[in-house]
């Protein structure tokens, strides 16, 4: 898989997923992949996925909005077959979605899509900001994708001598300036299970362990100081925004996202 490009249309790829009916807009999931320059180990990489659900609504002849979840149940097997008579109208336009919290790049306008945009980072080792940052400002900017839905990223911080490759899992740190960055509402702790570190290749590795409490706590008071510095400079009352939730997940333990 190519790595993600401004310029290069098809280092998106992009999967359609068909609407509820002929004239409501569709869905779609992206996959790209987004490797860190001047990395010795190769370890360093992120995964970006967004999925748009297919819109629940659609257009009548009249140009009325339609939402389609709102139609009464059908006799017909199809689920979208039904009486077109006893529709409901709702004459009410597109809610638009908020704008993204970050400035887009280039002069186009940008139609927001009519449903909200789930985003995900994964990185299990890490990834420096730098290597996903034209992701951010040029994708998920005018996908209205921002903040990310979850960031999948260590928490812990794993480094070897330079000779060695260097840092290994860029942790809590590497995690914290993506989350300043690009927002997201769950940072969900990747790759930082207990390791067997017998042998003589990782007998240089320094570690150092945090708790999901140690970190959340580290990370809202950064977020509070950021907020205070801001507020300094605009003259305003200081303010923090949405909170990130972090977690670490247990073998086989499970999260829903709402």
């Amino acid at each position: 898989m190519q790595p993600y490009n401004t310029k290069i249309d098809n280092s998106v790829i992009r999967i359609p997923i068909p609407g509820y009916s002929l004239t409501s807009q569709g869905g779609e999931v992206t996959v790209s992949y987004m490797p860190q320059k001047m990395d010795p180990t190769r370890l360093h990489n992120a995964i970006g996925l967004t999925y748009r659900a297919p819109s629940s609504k659609t257009t009548s002849v009249n140009g009325s909005v339609v939402n389609l979840l709102n139609l009464p149940p059908s006799p017909q097997d199809s689920p979208m077959a039904g009486n077109f008579s006893d529709l409901t109208v709702d004459h009410t336009d597109f809610s638009p979605l908020p704008d993204s919290p970050m400035e887009l790049e280039g002069d186009s306008p940008i139609f927001p899509p009519c449903e909200k945009t789930i985003s995900v980072l994964y990185s299990p080792h890490g990834v420096a900001y730098p290597a996903i940052e034209s992701y951010a400002t040029s994708f998920l900017a005018k996908e209205s994708a921002l903040p990310l839905t979850a960031l999948f990223h260590p928490i812990n911080t794993e480094e070897n001598p330079w000779f060695m490759g260097g840092v290994v899992a860029a942790g809590y740190p590497g995690g914290a300036e993506i989350v300043r960055n690009m927002g997201a509402r769950y940072w969900i702790s990747a790759h930082d299970e207990v390791k067997d570190n017998r042998g003589w290749s990782v007998t240089w590795i320094k570690s150092r362990v945090y708790s999901a409490e140690d970190a959340q706590q580290k990370l809202d008071e950064e977020k509070k100081s950021l907020a205070l510095y801001q507020a300094g400079k605009d003259g305003k009352a200081g303010k923090a925004n949405h909170r990130t939730q972090i977690v670490r997940l247990d073998v086989g333990e499970r999260l829903r996202i709402v």
